[in-house]
């Protein structure tokens, strides 16, 4: 879980309803990405109440989400078997990870990524839910479409293959920062399939869409990201 001075009501929110999973096979790694001394606070709080599983990586100062997801992915447990990305700003249904990890078990192992319908919650002009239905796995549809979702599951042996990070090329560059999600699903499925879990979006989790996100802050800076990210994974496809 990535974070940079999030709102300490959302953050709280968010972090309890991970550490709090069903699944009690689980660590809630807080990768804080330079924060202030409100958001020390609460991730101290946190580890005093989840002594057991929850853990923080911290960087003195911010350098871009996917750094912050690399620290966090430094001090992981070395056995870990399912890597799943959760924002700091999100709300999580108590059964998603235990559902998604026993559907993941049914899975053959050429499927290395799980992703899921969920609800987003938009807040101009007004509150209101919408939930989203994805659709199932392309791989030439994701070189056009960035369509599985930030808070995804995924196979740690990936990385017995592809390079431990989400920093892609260009990435401190044009990019601004953005699409470390979007550059890491391609380079998995460089190799491996992705698999659409139909799951009823209300037990899943839930997005919220706000003015002051990163995203809505910088739509040239994800524009660019994103076309940059498409235009590296069809050269290695060879699909230009």
């Amino acid at each position: 879980m990535p974070c940079l001075n999030p709102k300490p009501e959302w953050f709280r929110i968010a972090a309890r309803g991970i550490a709090n999973q069903s699944y009690e096979n689980l660590d809630l790694v807080i990768a804080d990405n330079g924060s202030d001394g409100t958001t020390v606070g609460i991730i101290k709080k946190l580890q005093e109440e989840n002594p057991d599983n929850v853990l923080s990586a911290r960087r003195p100062e911010p350098k871009g989400t996917a750094y912050a997801l690399d620290a966090a992915l430094g001090i992981a447990d070395p056995k870990t078997i399912y890597f799943s990305k959760a924002d700091a700003d999100d709300i999580f249904h108590p059964d998603r990870e235990k559902n998604r990890v026993e559907f993941f078990e049914k899975l053959p192992p050429q499927i290395a990524v799980l992703y899921d319908n969920y609800l987003q919650l938009v807040y101009h002009p007004r509150p209101h839910v919408i939930p989203i239905i994805l659709r199932p796995y392309d791989y030439r549809l994701l070189c056009e479409q960035s369509y599985i979702p930030g808070n995804s599951m995924y196979r740690a042996s990936v990385y017995d293959k592809i390079p431990m990070t989400y920093v892609y090329d260009g990435y401190d560059g044009k990019a601004n920062k953005h699409g470390e999600d979007y550059a890491h699903w391609l380079s998995i499925t460089d190799h491996w399939d992705a698999f659409w879990y139909d799951q009823d979006p209300a037990l899943t989790w839930t997005y919220r869409f706000y003015r002051e996100s990163k995203y809505n802050r910088d739509k040239k800076g994800v524009d660019f990201a994103r076309a940059h990210i498409q235009h590296m994974a069809k050269e290695r496809r060879n699909l230009l």
